[in-house]
């Protein structure tokens, strides 16, 4: 089956371009071509087959989804967490996308005749997805989770830099999570630091430019394109404890670390007296 965004195929009149080979673009487009005709066939077969067989049950019962979206609310995850989360599982017909839009029509309804209706269904494909997801998945269970491990691995006599380590090679979900500790923050950036020195280094040696007080737009956007590889969600204000030790242990000055950070000056001058 082919999917081409640009393509054009034998008996597609559109003027608008689409993405051909799917049944949606049937659907949607009312597109006759062969490749969208042929997915519109195969579903149909699919769709037949199923329902001879009793197995066609593409709606569920929306209330059990519901209650468990709100058990993961409770354990602090918000609607987009939950659906990035969602979003990571895959099915037998592949990965899932789960929009949050999707959450909210599921938690409060759909405007209809003036006032919101609760949704009595959902498609089986959403309802697994979130029922995959744990409250252990919950950023804020992670981080202490993360936090008793580092607290545990320091007692021992470890330091920043060999915890640092460990974190560094870490999934992103745990480095994430990791930003909501100041213990955790400082052992990520004892490593961190260093790799984005050796990068702003090579730079230099590229280039034969110093760096300057001001950075160039150039090294700004290096800067964040290496933080953000570093620390998932580098940008956010969660992140900006965790972020600030990273950029200040790989030599940048106060006014340069708040240039990277798109922030102002005295906003890393609190974070620095904070001990960040």
């Amino acid at each position: 089956m082919t999917s081409k965004p640009n393509a054009r195929y034998a008996g597609c009149t559109h003027a608008r371009v689409h993405r051909h080979g799917t049944r949606a673009c049937v659907l949607a487009h009312r597109c006759d071509c062969d490749p969208c005709q042929v997915a519109a066939r195969q579903y149909a077969a699919v769709r037949g087959l199923a329902i001879a067989q009793g197995r066609w049950t593409p709606m569920v019962d929306a209330g059990p989804v519901r209650e468990h979206v709100h058990v993961l609310r409770r354990h602090g995850m918000t609607l987009p967490q939950v659906a990035r989360a969602a979003s990571r599982t895959r099915t037998d017909a592949g990965p899932v996308t789960v929009r949050v839009s999707a959450l909210e029509r599921l938690m409060y309804g759909q405007t209809r005749a003036g006032s919101n209706q609760p949704v009595h269904r959902v498609r089986i494909e959403l309802a697994n997805a979130l029922l995959a997801v744990k409250p252990e998945q919950s950023p804020a269970l992670m981080a202490a989770k993360v936090e008793r491990a580092v607290e545990s691995l320091s007692d021992q006599g470890w330091d920043d830099a060999r915890v640092g380590a460990l974190l560094i090679g870490a999934t992103p979900a745990v480095r994430a999570a990791v930003v909501r500790s100041a213990t955790s923050s400082r052992a990520l950036a004892a490593q961190a630091g260093p790799v984005l020195r050796t990068s702003l280094d090579r730079y230099v040696a590229r280039t034969r430019r110093p760096l300057g007080a001001t950075l160039s737009p150039e090294v700004v956007a290096m800067c964040r394109h290496v933080l953000s590889s570093l620390l998932p969600e580098a940008s956010s204000v969660r992140a900006r404890p965790a972020a600030v030790q990273i950029l200040l242990r790989a030599g940048l000055s106060v006014p340069q670390t708040a240039q990277v950070l798109g922030v102002s000056r005295r906003t890393v001058e609190r974070r620095v007296a904070a001990g960040t």
